[in-house]
């Protein structure tokens, strides 16, 4: 591809095509329309390759109605094994954090372990992996903030959720000890932080929360994490966020599951009208794919 990401193609026969990546940073993550590709004579066909940085092993999950073939949005997809438990929704991209400890001062999230700046109230890398206070002679101090980077969702998008982890905190901690604020733009340079009520006197205090629908059409996304504690022997800790969206940029009937350990994982698909699919997949590959058909 150039520059762009873009590869023109030209003189091929009427035919199927698959199509298979080489390259050794990204691993496929869906297609635009669904691979294998019918070119039909005399035409031209736009194929869009989404990929996503390698995190092995991945498994590709893509879901398909039994009598057109066409793939299927809002599918939800659950693989589990052992203690691990992760679900994801055809149709819906996720943006996702679990590690700040490479400091701040990035623009733009590329590289995965760094933000944009904090207040010096966090503590970013006590354990890596995990947000707390900040502690000053065996003391947190009471509240602190900080700012991510700005996410890339590849186009106009509609923001759905926004979901932490750990959703639990220390008691002592009080209430709202963890909150956030989001904000959107097209240009990456207002960034006006609001909360679920679509103004900054708010703000988003529980997990899987709906995120309000005024950032909608937007392209660039930032979030600020609030951390306080009413008890300084205390903090609260955030070792997971994510936000989840929808783009033209999000294969409508595909998901990923990255970083996922070896082994045979147990997959449950629940789609409204269709009925329950349930199996096992064996995670071997660095990536790899499995391809479901859904029967109303």
């Amino acid at each position: 591809t150039n520059s762009a990401g873009i590869k023109n193609i030209f003189n091929l026969e009427w035919d199927t095509y698959e199509f298979f990546s080489t390259d050794a940073a990204y691993d496929p993550s869906g297609a635009i329309p669904l691979v294998p590709l019918d070119l039909s004579p005399n035409t031209i066909q736009e194929l869009r390759l989404i990929v996503a940085p390698k995190n092995p092993r991945s498994l590709l999950v893509t879901v398909k109605d039994s009598s057109s073939l066409l793939p299927l949005t809002g599918a939800e997809i659950t693989i589990e094994k052992n203690a691990y438990n992760s679900s994801l929704t055809t149709g819906r991209g996720f943006l996702r954090q679990t590690d700040w400890s490479g400091g701040s001062g990035q623009e733009d999230f590329t590289n995965p372990a760094k933000y944009f700046d904090s207040d010096g109230n966090i503590d970013i890398d006590n354990p890596a992996g995990e947000l707390r206070l900040k502690k000053i002679f065996d003391e947190y101090r009471p509240s602190g903030a900080l700012t991510s980077s700005t996410f890339d969702t590849g186009s106009a998008s509609n923001f759905y959720q926004i979901i932490w982890k750990p959703e639990d905190q220390p008691p002592e901690t009080g209430a709202n000890n963890v909150k956030f604020q989001i904000a959107t733009n097209n240009d990456k340079q207002t960034w006006n932080f609001l909360g679920p009520d679509g103004t900054s006197n708010t703000f988003y205090a529980f997990s899987d929360t709906n995120i309000n629908p005024v950032h909608n059409n937007d392209r660039y996304i930032r979030y600020k994490v609030f951390l306080s504690t009413e008890n300084i022997n205390f903090t609260p800790n955030i070792s997971d966020i994510s936000i989840t969206f929808s783009s033209l940029c999000v294969p409508p009937g595909q998901v990923i599951f990255q970083g996922l350990g070896s082994g045979v994982y147990n997959i449950t698909i629940l789609k409204s009208g269709y009925q329950t699919f349930t199996d096992t997949v064996n995670v071997s590959e660095s990536w790899q794919q499995k391809e479901v058909i859904l029967t109303p």
